[in-house]
């Protein structure tokens, strides 16, 4: 193991506070112009990046890099929205560095071209640092230990950039569980295969937030995903932006802009029960920065098929649960039969016959085969029962 390094600062926000304040912007597109102006807005009643950012500080920005796809895809955070801080920060006299762990890490320069990333570190002079090259450290919470990234560890600020999408297992991909990708490497399979269930993955998400707390969160959600999220959904218009201190909070504004109840995301439950963050809506403050009205959700949107899961009480899921599954299966048409989703099974469910064959006794259907698929052939089939009920 490395010696002990210098953890980031501490600054004194949202649990603290009795009601955490989230801004939210209007922006429609993905216009440099327009989003630049846009964060500047979020910022300013947060006290600018000032209140963030001394000269002189690293800051790591960890944006979504699920996959390697292209920003109009939705999948990842945009390269406009994560060059706007960028700027931000540089003009605050801050250091950047710009890191994720995506799910096929010994490619990373093809995800950070991919994304756009790459084209932003270039113009900006911002550095694209690999998690799994740059070492990790052992950090324990609880029972349960993790090997969180160097560079997380070492830099003075954090700022959490996640994608507002639609997710398989946790229905709602966004703040708490974007700081997952601090685990380097294979270890966030093994939490899959650990933690099966999405109530105790949950826990482990809100474990990894919880040792990597960032100071800012800001959110993408001005083209989203939904439906079958978090790398096969479908991209949707939702024209915001949010940002606040408590990334919880940014959570809670996340799920209802989908249309989902608080208490149907577990991470948000579990955080709120640690004293991390808001349960419901009425326990942040919502400022709307630009001064026109909010309405949430934020449009009629697909949800995930697992959704049903929190509808079946779990003493239930033992006389039904052989009724009602969800379970991935390969499109042939746009599969090319490259393994990576057999390689990215943590329970080697899935062997290579051609195509992907799954042995579903051994499956958990944790949808690391879909999120690591780059073509998008992984799908979701339903039981009868499935379908009636979701």
């Amino acid at each position: 193991m490395t010696a002990p390094v210098e953890t980031k600062r501490t600054l004194e926000t949202g649990p603290n506070d009795s009601k955490p304040l989230v801004t939210v912007a209007r922006c429609e597109q993905y216009d440099s112009a327009r989003v630049r102006a846009a964060v500047r807005r979020l910022l300013e009643p947060l006290g600018w990046m000032g209140a963030f950012v001394r000269a002189g500080d690293v800051v790591l920005l960890k944006p979504n890099m699920l996959s390697a796809k292209e920003p109009d895809r939705a999948v990842t955070t945009h390269p406009v929205v994560l060059e706007a801080v960028v700027r931000e920060v540089q003009e605050a006299g801050g250091e950047v560095w710009i890191g994720d762990s995506p799910p096929q890490p010994n490619n990373v320069r093809h995800y950070w071209k991919a994304t756009g990333f790459q084209e932003v570190a270039e113009r900006t002079g911002a550095r694209l640092v690999s998690f799994e090259t740059s070492g990790m450290e052992e950090r324990r919470l609880g029972d349960w230990t993790y090997h969180l990234a160097l560079p997380v560890l070492e830099a003075d600020v954090i700022i959490n950039l996640p994608k507002l999408k639609t997710h398989n297992l946790t229905l709602l991909t966004a703040a708490v569980k974007n700081m997952f990708g601090c685990v380097p490497g294979g270890e966030k399979g093994n939490f899959h295969r650990w933690a099966p269930h999405p109530d105790d993955f949950a826990e482990r998400l809100v474990d990894v937030f919880e040792l990597t707390k960032p100071q800012l969160t800001l959110l993408d959600g001005v083209v989203g995903m939904h439906g079958n999220g978090p790398a096969s959904g479908d991209p949707a218009p939702m024209g915001v932006l949010a940002a606040s201190t408590n990334a919880p909070a940014v959570d809670v504004l996340a799920a209802r802009a989908l249309g989902l109840a608080e208490d149907e995301v577990a991470t948000i439950t579990a955080a709120a029960k640690r004293g991390l963050g808001p349960a419901k809506l009425s326990e942040l403050e919502l400022q709307v920065v630009d001064g026109a009205g909010l309405s949430l959700p934020l449009g009629k949107f697909k949800l995930p098929g697992n959704r049903l899961l929190k509808r079946v009480p779990r003493p239930l899921l033992r006389f039904v649960g052989e009724h009602t599954w969800l379970r991935p299966v390969a499109n042939h048409d746009r599969c090319t039969q490259c393994g990576i989703c057999a390689s990215a099974c943590p329970v080697g469910a899935i062997e290579m016959d051609g195509y992907p064959k799954f042995d579903y006794d051994t499956c958990i259907t944790c949808w690391c085969c879909s999120e690591s698929c780059p073509f998008d052939a992984i799908e979701v089939q339903k039981s009868l029962l499935a379908k009636l009920l979701a």
